[in-house]
């Protein structure tokens, strides 16, 4: 995977903000408590995000979130 997670990329700042939440193992729900959001709303965008990203459960998210974070790092 050669997406790096930027603003300048693909995503939203938004969706950067609950990337690097999800990296954390952050709950759905502690996610939108930290960004004064509704859950609703990170639903919106974690979907909006899986597309992105074509995965499809949080668990390939956060495998593609610390891979990019690995390139950003190591490149």
């Amino acid at each position: 995977m050669s997406t790096q997670l930027t603003a300048t990329n693909q995503f939203t700042q938004r969706e950067l903000d609950i990337l690097h939440l999800v990296a954390k193992a952050t709950l759905r729900k502690n996610i939108a408590d930290q960004l004064q959001m509704s859950i609703h709303t990170v639903d919106t965008h974690l979907r909006s995000i899986h597309k992105k990203t074509n995965t499809t459960t949080m668990a390939e998210l956060v495998l593609f979130v610390s891979m990019s974070q690995a390139e950003v790092m190591i490149g």
